[in-house]
Parts: C-alpha cells; structure tokens; sequence
C-alpha cells in the first residue's frame, strides 16, 4: 500500500525508510534523557541537540514530544530558586 503510493520508485522507498528510521532513533534518544518534569526550554534544547545528532532539518518544538512521539504533556508552573516560576512540562509516555 505505501509502497503504491510512493510509485514503486526505489529512491522514494529509500527515503521514507530512512526516515523512519531516524524517527526510531529520536525515540530511542528520548527515553534515554526525558525525566517526567522538565522545563520547556530544556526539552527544547534536548530535542535541538537530537535533532543535529541525527541531521535532521527540522525546528525542535516541545510539543513534538505529543505530536510526534507519542508523549502525554501537561503544562504547568514551577517556582525556582531565585523565586521566580518557569513553564514546565510534566511528562508521560503514551504510546
């Protein structure tokens, strides 16, 4: 079926195979660092790193743990040290 739809051209094939697996490699990155309360911009900063790791072109966002990887999210506050709060994340594997 995918194959049909990609026209049976190999190169096409290729490519969608590879990134595939560059998506099973960014999961597998993922459950190695994800702790279950981060701050937004290091869970930024994680996936911008996985991201060039793997050379991915892509624009790393917090809510590709939901949209992408299969990752529950819930936004909330935390207050700092220095008193002041910052947007977390507080994180659950779904999929």
């Amino acid at each position: 079926k995918h194959i049909k739809a990609l026209g049976y051209e190999e190169c096409k094939i290729k490519d969608k195979i590879a990134v595939k697996q560059k998506e099973g490699m960014v999961c597998y990155e993922l459950e190695r660092r994800i702790k279950d309360i981060m701050p937004i911009s290091e869970i930024r900063a994680m996936l911008r790193d996985i991201y060039a790791k793997l050379g991915i072109d892509k624009a790393a966002k917090a809510t590709d743990l939901r949209n992408l990887y299969g990752y529950d999210i819930k936004e909330d506050k935390m207050r700092m040290e220095d008193g002041s709060r910052k947007n977390i994340y507080k994180i659950k594997k779904v999929k």
